[in-house]
């Protein structure tokens, strides 16, 4: 359902919720399985279904970045952006309006560490620097 300026609202599924305090806790294959769930049960007509599926590629990203896989991290948050882009804005109980930007510094960061020499040492990565959703509690 819509509003007057054109942000949907929707009713916010509990697996959302327990998605987004999983990927805060760092907890990203966790989040991923919840995710999954409510993925597969939305209808393919559903603009939801978009969404959830980014939200389970960033959270598989940055699994496999916390792995020392770059490779694989960049090619999933690759996929990954192209599908949350289009929700910056869109829907109020899900503000991505940083989530996004922060996934896109996260992306250059790990393409960096990907195409870096095997000799050269990288910083490590502080998983506490991850971006984190936001999930609003209350409808505006």
């Amino acid at each position: 359902m819509g509003d007057e300026r054109g942000a949907w609202v929707w009713a916010c599924p509990p697996e959302l919720v327990e998605g987004v305090r999983l990927f805060n806790a760092g907890e990203y294959f966790e989040c991923h399985e919840v995710l999954e769930g409510l993925w597969r049960r939305e209808p393919h007509s559903s603009p939801l279904r978009a969404l959830y599926h980014g939200l389970i590629q960033a959270a598989v990203a940055f699994y496999h970045a916390e792995r020392g896989n770059f490779v694989g991290a960049v090619r999933v948050l690759e996929r990954a952006l192209p599908r949350l882009r289009p929700y910056v804005g869109r829907y109020r109980r899900l503000p991505l309006e940083a989530f996004v930007p922060e996934l896109e510094r996260w992306l250059e960061r790990f393409r960096e560490m990907r195409d870096a020499p095997a000799p050269t040492p990288c910083a490590p990565l502080d998983p506490s620097q991850f971006p984190k959703l936001r999930l609003e509690e209350r409808q505006r």
